[in-house]
């Protein structure tokens, strides 16, 4: 009886240690997505896209991971990006003049 008794504890042992290390492993952190911006090419940029370091530490600092998202990416690359993300802020915008 005290045997199995030390066995049913062991194993009960050991499979919540399983499922706190699954537990532990799993990240609930949500991932949004950021549209890039164009860079203007008279600027002599290295790059063709720029990705405001405003928004990436707005979020992070929110507890969210950040997802580039490239401005000019075709439709395969954004429903792919789409399907794996949680959230999506379109960066970017005008002042209309009155």
């Amino acid at each position: 009886m005290f045997r199995r008794a030390a066995v049913t504890l062991v194993a009960f042992a050991v499979l919540a240690a399983c499922g706190a290390a699954n537990a532990q492993s799993l990240n609930l952190r949500p991932i949004i997505g950021i549209l890039s911006q164009p860079v203007n090419e008279t600027a002599g940029a290295a790059s063709r896209a720029y990705l405001p370091a405003s928004y990436v530490k707005w979020m992070e600092s929110a507890g969210a991971r950040v997802a580039p998202i490239p401005y000019d990416a075709d439709e395969p690359t954004l429903r792919s990006l789409f399907s794996s993300i949680n959230g999506i802020i379109f960066t970017g915008s005008f002042i209309v003049a009155c």
